[in-house]
């Protein structure tokens, strides 16, 4: 087999190899929902404190954004969200988590209107889970502890700010970090195809230097490249 045919062969497995990886890129985006719904979450906190005492009504917990959310909305004027642990807990910490993870599900159903980049809704979507977990937007908390005769269970209940300001300077911050990333990806693609025209080059010209006596080996040289680029960096 001559080597155009050679090359020919690697230009094509290279095509192919990017039209799959772009499609499904591309696809993956287009299946992205342009919403999404987050279940009502049981307040399990005031069962437990409704347990507090037998017979009494529910106890105050002494946060009116817990209590009484719609009269807070209306003293706080904003964006405001309440993420709750949907389940009792068996420490402090997994209360914490789970308030956390089920207030991020509810702030996602505010980003997708306002995402200028569909295609990277997924890693925004963690990087929002992560950053709220961090403590990010929170402007309070409640964690509470209820000894029970089965032994002792925590909630916690968290107040996050997801006014339009904050939210679009979190979704900005993200953005400007997703086109350095993008653009970082680029210039490794690039690297890599030039990588590769150079090993095919090189195999041609020594190719042609050494009359053809180490053309396997050279050829496998080059091919060698031309996986590892595909494998690594494409």
């Amino acid at each position: 087999m001559s080597v155009w045919k050679w090359i020919i062969i690697v230009i094509v497995v290279v095509a192919a190899l990017g039209l799959r990886r772009y499609w499904s890129h591309y696809h993956d985006a287009a299946m992205v929902p342009a919403a999404y719904s987050v279940a009502e979450t049981r307040d399990v906190a005031s069962v437990f404190r409704s347990l507090e005492v037998r017979n009494s009504p529910i106890k105050s917990s002494s946060k009116q954004w817990i209590d009484d959310f719609a009269a807070f909305r209306i003293n706080h004027p904003g964006h405001w969200i309440v993420g709750r642990s949907p389940d009792p807990c068996l420490s402090e910490d997994e209360a914490q988590r789970t308030a956390r993870e089920n207030a991020a599900q509810a702030v996602w159903t505010l980003v997708p209107a306002r995402l200028r980049n569909a295609e990277d809704a997924d890693a925004l979507k963690r990087s929002l889970t992560a950053a709220i977990a961090s403590g990010g937007l929170q402007a309070d908390y409640l964690a509470e502890r209820f000894d029970r005769p089965y032994g002792t269970v925590w909630t916690e209940s968290v107040l996050l700010d997801a006014s339009p300001q904050k939210l679009d300077s979190f979704l900005s911050g993200r953005e400007r970090a997703w086109r350095k990333r993008q653009h970082l990806i680029a210039a490794i693609r690039s690297g890599a195809f030039i990588l590769v025209a150079a090993a095919w080059l090189l195999y041609i010209f020594l190719n042609a230097v050494t009359k053809g006596y180490f053309t396997t080996r050279l050829r496998l040289g080059a091919a060698v490249v031309t996986a590892a680029a595909f494998v690594l960096f494409i």
